[in-house]
């Protein structure tokens, strides 16, 4: 063998070796192969990219609630403001779906849709309640039966997002089946992201409420609760240019009130309360800075009656204005929400009922002071309509306080308060409500909770003996998904 060959062979052993290497070494870090190793063929998957549903999975439950998991944080830390200036407009928290290392050990983890998550969830759950007719002078105890469905559908198209929000209560009374409680609430919400700086937004609604006979627009003979349905479908188109935002909004709503049976027999007709109100709205804000947009809008919104002439012949359709200015705010995680100045104005057709005004407040601001406190408070005022005779309109006012804070990860406290007066223009039987409640929830796990609840309502007229008090207690379980 030539003295040159042992040489030779070590020289080629090593590159052979470097070339062995260098292929473990792509394949290991997820390097796309040469094009000497086989051009055209897809690089092979990455270990460390995960699916959809595994991204949804939450992280392994905390050990220590002051560590690991960043919800339990005392303070909040405030993130800097986005660079370049003005943001693009964004969807809000409610219209994203949260992010994996968002989603707590006991929050739900919903059932996946094709390309919606939905959020199902039931509460049942046993209501003791010492006035169940709400009656100034014949109280009377009984205990009921409260079921709560639920349903939240979220969407998670990249660009784009639809939602859908439902939810109803039904409490059945064993004595006292004549005031059995219904209420109902669904809105669905479609976004579109026309262009960066375009959004068209449309969203749907009805609603189901119920009025005690203690009101004044309910006879003292009803032998029941009057149920009230709302119908409501708003389209609204926003643009941004620079720092100011233009939104236009049309849209429509439908008032229906059904008949009240009476205890000595027969009907109320409530047809004549049933209208149509179309609405128009131009809304214009400034970015002030990326967390503060002040805005003003103005708003027209006639009201169409079924019949022209209600029982008490007058004609009750009207021309309605508003004009509000406010302020949007966004200050991080800690202070969030709208707050506004209103100013409302009604003209009736019919001679005979004055020209009615309002000036008010709207609101609805979220405070978080720590991680484990929630403040919430929502204000309103409004022109409702009435039938009574001599009375022109209702100014309502309303406002309400609900404070979440978590004593553990899953014991948490929710205290509410409310109160609401409506002022009826042309008589002095004006209405105020008070409304408390102290209520605890404790989470078995993400599926499974107990729950209780103290209600408290204080129900006061100023020229009539309707005034009353109830006490109601609940206590049961949700099951959710």
């Amino acid at each position: 063998m030539p003295r040159g060959s042992p040489v030779c062979m070590l020289a080629v052993c090593v590159v052979l070796m470097n070339g062995v290497d260098s292929g473990h070494a792509q394949q290991a870090i997820g390097l796309r192969p040469s094009l000497g190793e086989g051009a055209g063929t897809a690089a092979p998957p990455r270990d460390d990219v995960s699916s959809t549903d595994d991204a949804l999975m939450p992280p392994p439950a905390p050990e220590s609630a002051s560590v690991s998991d960043p919800r339990f944080a005392e303070s909040a830390e405030i993130p800097p403001p986005p660079p370049g200036g003005i943001a693009p407009l964004t969807r809000t928290p409610e219209q994203t779906e949260p992010a994996a290392s968002a989603i707590g050990p006991y929050d739900p983890l919903g059932l996946r849709l094709g390309a919606f998550r939905a959020y199902p969830s039931v509460e049942v759950a046993g209501v003791v309640t010492d006035n169940v007719q709400q009656s100034a002078s014949d109280r009377q105890a009984d205990i009921g039966l409260r079921i709560a469905p639920e349903l939240r559908l979220q969407s998670d198209w990249v660009r784009h997002s639809a939602s859908l929000n439902a939810n109803s209560e039904l409490v059945f009374y064993g004595d006292d089946t004549d005031f059995n409680e219904h209420s109902a609430d669904v809105t669905g919400n479609v976004l579109i992201d026309v262009r960066r700086s375009t959004t068209w937004e449309t969203t749907g609604s009805y609603g189901l409420t119920q009025t005690s006979p203690a009101s004044s627009e309910v006879p003292n003979t009803a032998s029941g609760r009057r149920t009230d349905h709302t119908f409501g479908l708003t389209s609204r188109l926003s643009h941004r240019m620079g720092r100011l935002v233009a939104r236009v909004s049309a849209g429509v709503r439908y008032l229906l009130f059904d008949d009240v049976s009476l205890s000595g027999g027969g009907r109320e007709d409530n047809s004549d309360r049933n209208y149509l109100e179309p609405s128009g709205e131009l809304r214009l804000s400034y970015a002030h800075t990326p967390a503060i947009r002040p805005f003003a809008e103005v708003r027209y919104r006639p009201r169409i009656h079924d019949r022209t002439v209600d029982r008490s012949g007058l004609r009750r359709d009207s021309h309605g204005g508003t004009v509000a200015a406010g302020v949007e705010f966004d200050l991080s995680q800690i202070w969030r929400g709208e707050v506004a100045l209103r100013y409302d104005v009604r003209t009736f057709d019919d001679p005979t009922l004055d020209t009615v005004h309002s000036a008010g407040v709207d609101a609805n601001v979220t405070w978080r002071p720590s991680q484990l406190t929630t403040v919430r408070w929502t204000a309103s005022s409004e022109l409702d309509e009435s039938a009574a005779i001599g009375v022109s309109a209702v100014r309502s006012y309303t406002g309400a306080v609900a404070i979440d804070h978590a004593l553990l990860q899953h014991v948490i406290i929710r205290a509410t308060g409310g109160l609401a007066f409506n002022d009826r223009i042309g008589s002095r039987q004006d209405e105020l409500t008070f409304d408390a409640g102290i209520g605890v929830s404790y989470l078995l796990s993400r599926k499974a909770e107990v729950l209780a609840r103290y209600g408290f309502t204080s129900f006061e007229t100023f020229k009539s003996d309707d005034d009353y008090i109830e006490n109601q207690f609940t206590a049961g379980f949700r099951y959710r998904l």
